[in-house]
């Protein structure tokens, strides 16, 4: 799968700003964001719309009732819109954190090898 722009609004002189994605295909980077239209927005139903901070959480990894409990402590979305920006995926946590932690698995100098090694070969 990939990302998929649908259209484009050619309106804002920010590039991000008229993309408009498709639901069929991956999420692109969310990034913290404090309203005036750079809420990633995708093409439901003919029409275009902003996707929620719920959904920006979700596609972050957590539960609607960690969203809800934001929400009711009076948390703004534009505060949660950032919250979502400024983290990272819960399963990618996980992971390294698997990564790190599990007895017998491979150590972080070695980790780090891998990646710079990775990098080199971009």
């Amino acid at each position: 799968m990939k990302i998929i722009q649908a259209a484009d609004l050619n309106h804002y002189g920010n590039d991000q700003m008229n993309r408009i994605y498709s639901p069929e295909g991956l999420a692109p980077t969310l990034k913290t964001v404090s309203g005036g239209g750079r809420e990633v927005k995708v093409l439901t139903n003919g029409r275009y719309r902003k996707l929620t901070p719920k959904e920006y959480f979700r596609l972050m990894g957590f539960s609607d009732s960690d969203y809800e409990l934001l929400a009711m402590n009076g948390i703004s979305k534009t505060q949660i819109y950032k919250m979502a920006g400024n983290s990272i995926v819960v399963t990618v946590l996980e992971h390294l954190f698997k990564q790190i932690y599990t007895p017998g698995t491979q150590s972080i100098d070695s980790l780090k090898k891998k990646s710079l090694d990775i990098l080199n070969t971009l």
